[in-house]
């Protein structure tokens, strides 16, 4: 069936139920660190209204994140609010790459929110794992390693979650990377799909 014509008519029951998924870049590419910067408020703003919006038409909107920092972490703060806005109507899918995704971040604040989303959850899918490569002696060659896997894992997790969704929201700038490989696999499996430029928000 082509994705972009069919309705999520997923019942549960008489229920109907919309999957929505999100890529975005990474903070460097967007408003930087700082999540109380207008264009993040903003943005916010707007994937609450969205997911509203959706609420008007389905009576569950299930809401995908990868738990990325970035573009994902605003989409997981608004799936978080409606989610206590609307209890039972509004679901959090944590799509994760592998449980060693925030290992590496610098930010107490950035890893305490991805176990909050971890914690809040109705669904969680898990890609992967790095912990096989731990054994590895050679400091360099198991950081290489790690390095490399992390990267297949995560682009697994795009393209799972995109399979898990029935349209995509997209905050590219054109570029190559993780997200252009999201946006790609989307037209590659004809998911309806929305693109927002970065600027529209970090001009």
């Amino acid at each position: 069936m082509n994705k972009s014509t069919a309705v999520v008519n997923q019942h549960s029951g008489d229920t109907t139920v919309v999957h929505i998924g999100f890529t975005g870049h990474r903070p460097k590419k967007l408003g930087g660190y700082d999540l109380s910067a207008p264009g993040y408020l903003q943005m916010q703003k707007d994937l609450e209204c969205y997911i509203r919006r959706n609420l008007e038409v389905y009576d569950q909107v299930v809401c995908h994140s990868g738990l990325a920092l970035g573009g994902d972490t605003i989409w997981s703060k608004a799936i978080l609010a409606m989610k206590g806005a609307y209890p039972g109507r509004v679901l959090f899918h944590a799509e994760i790459p592998m449980m060693e995704q925030a290992e590496t971040w610098f930010k107490s604040s950035d890893i305490e929110f991805w176990h909050k989303q971890i914690r809040q959850a109705d669904f969680k899918t898990v890609y992967g794992s790095l912990a096989e490569y731990n054994k590895i002696t050679d400091k360099k060659k198991r950081d290489a390693i790690r390095k490399k896997r992390a990267s297949e894992l995560l682009d697994l997790r795009n393209r799972g979650m995109l399979d898990h969704s029935d349209m995509l929201l997209a905050l590219h700038d054109g570029s190559n990377g993780g997200t252009g490989n999201a946006v790609a696999y989307a037209k590659e499996i004809n998911i309806e799909m929305y693109v927002v430029h970065p600027n529209v928000y970090f001009a």
